[in-house]
């Protein structure tokens, strides 16, 4: 009864005490009575010798991670600690490829096929349908909604006729058309093309510098309901004197102003891919798209051999896999991630991706 009232076992001088010692230090328990103390001391003596007998008929060692926990350090006065349930072990896991934060088709990339019709061709979107004149020298592609155009014409100017346009039927008598300026005229024919698109023909220069691509003038423009550019020959083909002055080459690319920013230069590169045989038009002619010096700006994440337009800021991608041509826009159709890394992907089924090679399958 003096020991019980002197207060707590102390540890003799140089030993720490027991952790059920520890833990009545703490605060956490601590029996009051001699019946109790050894009532826990019966009750852990118990459980230890059930552990061992059990232990002992195990036909396997158990994992570390799954044998239940049980106390190796009780003395009189502890209580029973807890037995803990056998942990689980964590189920592998596989590694997931980053998808791509846009595919080319999905941010208004085009996959290309052969367009043909009379003496002419071009490469377009598949839906995109190509119409062209007997004479095949004019040619119209038109996407299915109508919101995107590329189209080709060469005319037979002879300025002699200005003064007389007046007694011609619309919208042949703009004076404009017979002009001996070839920005003038080619202007005259795009608002001609505006107005057949159901547009605004209100056409007007943005402001933004005229490009040289060669033997052409590449000029930006929009109207109050489109945005577009007219790539035309500069000086115009010298004519025989007499039926004509000069004959003029154009190209047009036409979208509704909600769609220039994300498609217009790629609709600007199909407009430059129409090729047509006609009897204005030398062979040699025709306006190359590509960078006239066949290096690169710097621009192209992809490098100088993807066939890169530094005047129109697209070039070209193939899948590997089916050897089909893409033309697409490094400034919208660019992923920076992907399951191989930084690039162009199309999708394969499945939740693959498939990541483009720069230039073209042809």
């Amino acid at each position: 009864m003096d020991e019980e009232r002197a207060g707590p076992e102390r540890a003799p001088a140089g030993r720490p005490g027991s952790r059920a010692q520890e833990r009545i230090g703490r605060g956490i328990w601590r029996p009051r009575s001699p019946t109790a103390r050894i009532a826990v001391a019966v009750t852990a003596v118990i459980l230890v010798g059930v552990a061992l007998v059990e232990f002992g008929a195990a036909q396997e060692p158990l994992e570390a991670s799954q044998r239940s926990v049980v106390a190796t350090d009780v003395g009189p006065g502890d209580p029973a600690p807890p037995t803990t349930a056998a942990t689980p072990l964590p189920e592998p896991t596989t590694a997931v490829a980053e998808a791509p934060i846009r595919t080319v088709e999905e941010s208004g990339g085009f996959r290309l096929t052969l367009k043909s019709s009379g003496s002419c061709t071009a490469e377009a979107p598949a839906d995109w349908t190509l119409t062209t004149t007997a004479r095949s020298n004019t040619a119209d592609l038109a996407d299915p909604t109508g919101a995107l155009y590329a189209g080709y014409g060469i005319q037979a100017v002879n300025t002699a006729l200005a003064g007389y346009a007046s007694a011609y039927p619309a919208p042949l008598n703009d004076p404009a058309l017979y002009s001996e300026d070839p920005a003038t005229a080619a202007a005259a024919y795009a608002r001609i093309v505006l107005s057949a698109l159901g547009g605004s023909p209100d056409l007007a220069d943005t402001g933004e510098p005229w490009q040289a691509i060669g033997a052409y003038q590449l000029r930006e423009v929009a109207s109050s309901t489109h945005r577009g550019v007219i790539f035309f020959h500069a000086t115009g083909i010298p004519g025989d004197g007499v039926n004509y002055t000069y004959a003029l080459p154009m190209y047009f690319a036409f979208t509704t102003s909600d769609r220039w920013e994300a498609q217009g230069n790629l609709v600007a590169r199909v407009a430059a891919s129409i090729r047509c045989s006609t009897q204005l038009q030398p062979p040699s002619d025709s306006l190359s798209p590509g960078d006239p010096t066949g290096g690169s700006t710097g621009d192209d994440p992809n490098g100088a051999d993807a066939g890169y337009n530094p005047q129109l800021g697209t070039e070209y991608a193939t899948d590997p896999t089916t050897g089909e041509n893409y033309l697409v826009d490094p400034s919208t159709n660019w992923s920076d991630t992907g399951p191989a890394g930084p690039g162009y992907y199309v999708p394969k089924g499945g939740g693959d991706y498939q990541k483009l090679e720069p230039g073209r399958s042809d």
